[in-house]
């Protein structure tokens, strides 16, 4: 088959997204198996990514990056069904597809776009995260528009946790698959060690190392709450942990700054670091427990991570994140409060243990099983 891949994110290697990991992944091994893959972003600059053409539409010009606050300048009122159409109109000014067997779309903003090709659409956003980014009422829209648009004969979708497949399946009306994300557990062994890793960033290789590997973002990620967490544990233990916050970009900069005058106040070493996807097995090699406190995810790319390499992971307790810790004993789960956060991080910390993740548990994430399941539902 020949494939066209749609992100509406910036894609390279230093992206941080689950999405974009997504995307990379999914090409990759969709090429592996004999199709022949481009990947289409709607912002950003052209890259090559393990031989797989990653071309940008440059929507914002000059390669610059969209953002979640910035989208909607392109795209147009999301409120407004017609914006779908003119956003539709625009993409396929700029892409001919006309060559390739079928389209896989990574956001129901492309829900007119191509609506004659065979289409499959992955559903990463939640009715939250959609909410949170655009409204309300932008969000009604965008289910009025996906549901008549799941019902054409060539196009049908997916979404990675079982949760939100039955969510969607009830609100469009229509049959929509469950097919986790995978992940290359070989690849995630990669790295250097802690000792070196801390070195290069100025962190003690003594210290517990706590790590956020999640964007800085308050209302669904809720950094915040790993250090109100914090403030409740013993002084001993405080004192003898680090925090390392990978999710640092420009849009948080002002988050970032809460953040430090916070763990100025309460007495904890924070650090702020930007990994790309290549790093992240060095940054989980170097810690000894994940936090990943978000308040609503539509899957759990940082938990399959950190599980998968034997970390001690920190989970609030939501649907997606339950269905991945599942039969890992790496898993631990707080009920969202910063109290119970504190008490299952002194658990873990006094644990100080770390277990191989299951074979069974990895054998639910294997890359070629997914590829093979990507490859049935785009043909």
């Amino acid at each position: 088959m020949r494939i066209a891949i749609f992100s509406p994110w910036a894609v390279s290697v230093r992206s941080v997204g689950g999405t974009e990991r997504f995307v990379v992944d999914l090409s990759t091994e969709l090429q592996k198996l004999g199709h022949e893959v481009v990947v289409y972003m709607l912002t950003g600059e052209n890259n090559l990514i393990r031989d797989i053409r990653f071309i940008s539409l440059d929507l914002l010009g000059k390669g610059a990056i969209a953002d979640e606050y910035s989208i909607e300048r392109f795209v147009g009122k999301l409120d407004e069904v017609n914006s779908f159409d003119n956003f539709a109109a625009e993409i396929e000014r700029r892409v001919d597809v006309s060559e390739f067997d079928v389209v896989h779309l990574n956001s129901i903003l492309f829900a007119r776009c191509f609506c004659h090709m065979r289409r499959h659409f992955t559903l990463h956003a939640n009715a939250d995260e959609c909410e949170l980014a655009w409204g309300k009422k932008a969000y009604d829209s965008i289910i009025r528009v996906m549901s008549s648009e799941i019902l054409r004969t060539q196009t049908d979708a997916s979404a990675p946790s079982q949760f939100y497949a039955q969510e969607f399946s009830s609100l469009f009306h229509a049959p929509i698959r469950c097919i986790p994300h995978a992940i290359d557990a070989n690849r995630m062994k990669y790295g250097v060690d802690k000792e070196v890793f801390c070195t290069r960033n100025k962190l003690s290789a003594q210290k517990t190392t706590i790590t956020l590997p999640s964007r800085l973002e308050l209302a669904q990620k809720q950094p915040d709450i790993v250090l109100r967490a914090a403030r409740l544990l013993p002084v001993h233990i405080l004192k003898n942990m680090q925090l390392l916050f990978c999710g640092v970009d420009k849009q948080y900069i002002g988050v970032e700054n809460e953040l430090k005058a916070l763990s100025s106040k309460i007495g904890a070493d924070s650090f702020f670091r930007r990994f790309g996807l290549d790093e992240m097995p060095s940054v989980y090699r170097a810690s000894d427990i994940v936090v990943l406190p978000s308040r609503f995810e539509s899957f759990g790319y940082s938990a399959l991570e950190s599980l998968a390499m034997g970390k001690a992971t920190v989970l609030n307790d939501i649907p997606p994140y339950h269905e991945i810790g599942i039969g890992n004993p790496n898993a631990f789960f707080f009920d969202g409060t910063a109290k119970n956060l504190s008490e299952q991080l002194f658990y873990a910390i006094s644990r100080n243990e770390s277990h191989v993740a299951p074979a069974e548990w990895l054998a639910r994430y294997n890359m070629k099983k997914w590829a093979k399941e990507y490859e049935e539902v785009l043909s």
